[in-house]
């Protein structure tokens, strides 16, 4: 779309032929670690200045939020410097199971709303690229599903400024997934539902914090009492992610969301 685009990440390499970023710029940056916060736009300025580089001033971030419960206060902070550095836009990356105003991902998605500039919150389903186990039917959404929904929300000439729901094309109990794959790996898969206390384990096993696996543990409880169904059964009516036609951020041309079995084929 002919835009320059700045990757951040905690663990920035040197760009190298092997990178999966070695096309893209990419430069440090750390929720926890507040130092890193101006990194982004020290670069940008350092090759705009100094190397003379034609590379435009960051006006748009899409913000991936840290694991946390008090996930605001880590990302406050940068927002705000943000704001001073000449960001006009944010669109935040939260999920179906976190409304506006909750604790964690909402609280967020509220900040973001009341900050008085451009905005848009995504809020896809459960990734079927990233399968977990859970209760109830999900209509699973892929990754690049959401790319080019994120490239519109940031893009856009004229800012969406509301929510947008992303979900996939059916709901799938994760019964019905497991003999997606066993009928397309040939091989019997089975589904073993887990409890939330197992799933909190499961959290602090990977190295987060009781208070951390437990945010987590209260999304997965959510979408486990049906939260995405009933998401699913709104975005029926209203188009959300699901209607491409109705749909405001997704441009015409661009595929639906695939079905688990064909994303697996």
């Amino acid at each position: 779309m002919g835009q320059s685009v700045l990757i951040t990440s905690r663990r920035a390499k040197p760009e190298s032929p092997t990178t999966p970023f070695k096309d893209f710029r990419i430069v440090q940056f750390d929720w926890h670690d507040d130092s890193t916060f101006m990194k982004p736009f020290s670069y940008i300025s350092y090759h705009r200045t100094e190397l003379g580089e034609d590379i435009s001033p960051i006006d748009r971030v899409l913000l991936i939020v840290p694991i946390s419960m008090n996930m605001l206060d880590h990302m406050r902070p940068f927002v705000e410097s943000a704001m001073r550095q000449g960001v006009k836009r944010f669109v935040l990356v939260s999920a179906t199971p976190a409304r506006k105003g909750e604790p964690g991902l909402g609280k967020v998605h509220e900040y973001i709303e009341n900050l008085g500039m451009e905005w848009c919150v995504l809020r896809p389903s459960w990734f079927m690229e990233n399968f977990a186990t859970n209760y109830r039917a999900v209509p699973f959404v892929s990754i690049d599903d959401v790319v080019p929904v994120a490239c519109q929300a940031l893009l856009a000439k004229k800012s969406l400024n509301r929510e947008q729901i992303i979900v996939g094309p059916e709901l799938l109990s994760y019964n019905q997934a497991a003999s997606i794959f066993s009928r397309v790996l040939n091989r019997p898969i089975t589904h073993r539902r887990e409890t939330a206390m197992e799933h909190a384990k499961l959290y602090k096993m990977v190295g987060l914090g009781e208070v951390d696996a437990d945010l987590l543990t209260r999304y997965d409880t959510s979408v486990a009492r049906g939260s995405d169904e009933e998401v699913f059964a709104d975005c029926r009516i209203s188009g959300c992610g699901r209607n491409r036609e109705k749909n405001m951020l997704i441009r015409k041309g661009v595929p639906s969301t695939p079905s688990l079995e064909s994303f697996m084929s």
